[in-house]
Protein backbone atom coordinates (compact mmCIF):
# COMPACT_ATOMS: atom_id res chain seq x y z
CA UNK A 1 0.00 0.00 0.00
CA UNK A 2 1.18 3.29 -0.90
CA UNK A 3 3.78 2.72 -2.90
CA UNK A 4 4.44 2.98 -6.35
CA UNK A 5 2.25 0.04 -7.14
CA UNK A 6 -0.38 0.58 -5.27
CA UNK A 7 -0.83 4.37 -4.20
CA UNK A 8 -2.91 5.65 -1.98
CA UNK A 9 -5.78 8.61 -2.81
CA UNK A 10 -3.79 11.75 -1.98
CA UNK A 11 -6.24 12.87 0.98
CA UNK A 12 -4.84 10.28 2.95
CA UNK A 13 -1.57 11.29 3.07
CA UNK A 14 -1.81 14.10 5.84
CA UNK A 15 -3.43 11.71 7.86
CA UNK A 16 -0.37 8.94 7.72
CA UNK A 17 2.23 11.68 7.96
CA UNK A 18 0.16 12.84 11.36
CA UNK A 19 0.53 9.42 12.80
CA UNK A 20 3.54 7.81 11.25
CA UNK A 21 7.52 9.41 11.72
CA UNK A 22 10.28 8.59 8.82
CA UNK A 23 12.36 6.35 11.60
CA UNK A 24 8.55 4.21 12.32
CA UNK A 25 7.90 4.54 8.32
CA UNK A 26 11.66 2.85 8.18
CA UNK A 27 10.83 -0.11 10.33
CA UNK A 28 8.29 -1.38 7.88
CA UNK A 29 11.12 -0.44 4.75
CA UNK A 30 9.02 2.87 3.91
CA UNK A 31 10.28 6.12 3.50
CA UNK A 32 8.63 9.82 3.36
CA UNK A 33 11.42 10.83 1.25
CA UNK A 34 13.52 8.46 -1.15
CA UNK A 35 13.85 4.94 -2.03
CA UNK A 36 16.47 2.24 -2.91
CA UNK A 37 16.97 0.70 -5.96
CA UNK A 38 16.81 -2.59 -4.67
CA UNK A 39 13.89 -4.52 -6.52
CA UNK A 40 10.59 -5.80 -5.03
CA UNK A 41 10.89 -8.30 -2.21
CA UNK A 42 14.93 -7.80 -1.37
CA UNK A 43 16.17 -7.64 2.03
CA UNK A 44 16.60 -3.95 3.07
CA UNK A 45 15.00 -2.24 -0.05
CA UNK A 46 13.39 0.66 0.96
CA UNK A 47 9.76 1.58 -0.79
CA UNK A 48 9.12 5.43 -0.84
CA UNK A 49 5.50 5.98 0.19
CA UNK A 50 3.26 7.10 -3.03
CA UNK A 51 -0.02 9.08 -2.52
CA UNK A 52 -1.92 10.05 -5.67
CA UNK A 53 -2.58 8.53 -8.80
CA UNK A 54 0.68 7.34 -11.42
CA UNK A 55 1.07 5.04 -14.17
CA UNK A 56 -2.63 3.80 -14.43
CA UNK A 57 -4.01 6.77 -12.77
CA UNK A 58 -5.01 4.36 -9.72
CA UNK A 59 -5.62 4.57 -6.45
CA UNK A 60 -6.30 2.32 -3.67
CA UNK A 61 -8.10 2.92 -0.37
CA UNK A 62 -7.63 -0.38 1.01
CA UNK A 63 -4.90 -3.40 1.01
CA UNK A 64 -7.61 -6.16 -0.06
CA UNK A 65 -8.06 -4.07 -3.18
CA UNK A 66 -4.43 -3.30 -3.90
CA UNK A 67 -3.87 -7.24 -3.30
CA UNK A 68 -6.54 -8.55 -5.74
CA UNK A 69 -6.36 -5.89 -8.27
CA UNK A 70 -2.34 -5.51 -8.56
CA UNK A 71 -0.09 -7.75 -5.84
CA UNK A 72 -1.69 -11.14 -6.42
CA UNK A 73 -1.21 -10.72 -10.51
CA UNK A 74 2.75 -10.29 -9.79
CA UNK A 75 3.15 -13.57 -7.09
Amino acid sequence: MCSSLCPCEAAEKTKWQANITEVQAKTFYRSWVSETTKPFKTEGGIVKMQFGPINNGKTYKSFDKCYTEVLAKKT
